[in-house]
């Protein structure tokens, strides 16, 4: 039976945990990054109102089994990125994983971490048939992390996203 609740997973130099309303500031301050806003896409402003939106939908998510939104923190609880588990195909029978890292943290191997950490939870709690991962065509960092812990690059395909003003496409990796 899955679980209610998201869980916190404890790794060895950060975990991984549910949202809480306090994260607000934090993740509005990470949006304000222009590469990690670049590589996701989204639209400008950011604003705190946006960050307090996204905090407050993630219980119902997960609820509704769409998403599984997880803060990534540090050993004192300060957020350093984002890694989130969606629901390609009903009850989570495929999913599709993305993440960010803030600035600061790049390079440390917080990413790998993560995904790591993520992906040994989501075969222990949902036993998906399939586990892919998205991003934007051309992130080569977000591309590194995802071959490092095993995602094989299984096709590219229309984002309907743009990058620098013009349509990008996105990359799709499957994890064997």
């Amino acid at each position: 039976m899955i679980a209610a609740v998201l869980p916190t997973l404890e790794l060895s130099d950060i975990r991984l945990r549910p949202w809480r309303s306090d994260d607000a500031s934090s993740l509005h301050r990470a949006m304000q990054d222009p590469d990690t806003v670049r590589w996701m896409a989204i639209e400008l402003p950011y604003t705190l109102d946006d960050a307090e939106r996204f905090i407050a939908g993630t219980d119902e998510a997960w609820a509704r089994r769409n998403a599984a939104h997880l803060a990534i923190v540090d050993r004192e609880d300060d957020l350093v990125g984002y890694i989130g588990v969606l629901s390609v195909e009903e009850a989570m029978r495929v999913v599709e994983i993305g993440y960010w890292v803030a600035p600061e943290s790049r390079g440390r191997g917080v990413a790998s971490q993560a995904l790591q950490g993520v992906v040994e939870w989501i075969r222990d709690e949902l036993s998906p048939d399939r586990i892919e991962l998205g991003m934007l065509a051309g992130n080569d960092a977000s591309r590194r992390v995802a071959e490092k812990a095993g995602f094989q690059l299984d096709r590219t395909e229309e984002s309907g996203k743009l990058l620098d003003g013009d349509p990008v496409d996105e990359w799709i990796f499957l994890l064997p």
